[in-house]
């Protein structure tokens, strides 16, 4: 099924969840979403790329996660910025 102009979203919306869609974070529509702009947009794309690659090189050289509530505290803080 085709997407439609109304369906996607813009470069800004795409930035803002490409951290959530790396972390699985995202509703299934929303992937679809995310994922149908990333194919399309040539600048986004690269963005994503390179942050997936920067998140796989952190997690191999980082042997300790992130706690929980430090992550959603640094999540909330970046969308009240």
């Amino acid at each position: 099924m085709e997407q439609n102009d109304t369906e996607m979203i813009d470069c800004r919306e795409a930035i803002t969840k490409l951290y959530m869609f790396l972390d699985d974070e995202i509703t299934a529509g929303e992937v679809s979403k995310f994922k149908t702009h990333i194919e399309r947009c040539g600048h986004c794309n690269e963005v994503a790329l390179f942050y997936e690659k920067f998140k796989k090189v952190m997690k191999s050289s980082c042997g300790v996660e992130m706690p929980t509530g430090l992550k959603e505290k640094l999540i909330s803080s970046i969308k009240a910025a």
